[in-house]
């Protein structure tokens, strides 16, 4: 059965690219890098759990609405070792590099 054009409205959020604000500044990153984070997010360690999951659903959040999601210190810090987990099995994409740089050099970088 072919897909009709409201099944494929259901689906078109996932190209749809994530911005994130940090410190009134909106960085954008892909779907794909995106799922990406999401999938690092799911293997923080335990002590980082709470805040991952909470962070995973603020990505999932923006992915689908298309809008802007701010995240908060716990938020920025997984986010940050979500990047760096990705950086050890693979080269960095240009919009992960950014948002690395962005999250280690602000004015309040995350530690």
């Amino acid at each position: 059965m072919p897909l009709q054009w409201d099944d494929d409205w259901r689906f078109a959020y996932q190209a749809r690219p994530v911005a994130i604000e940090l410190e009134g500044r909106r960085l954008t990153i892909s779907s794909h890098e995106t799922h990406l984070l999401l999938g690092e997010l799911e293997r923080l360690p335990s002590a980082r759990r709470r805040a991952a999951e909470q962070t995973a659903a603020e990505l999932a959040q923006g992915l689908a609405a298309g809008c802007a999601i701010a995240l908060d210190d716990d938020g920025r810090r997984c986010v940050l070792r979500a990047i760096e987990a990705i950086r050890t099995r693979r080269r960095l994409s240009s919009a992960l590099v950014r948002l690395r740089e962005h999250l280690l050099h602000a004015p309040a970088p995350v530690l």
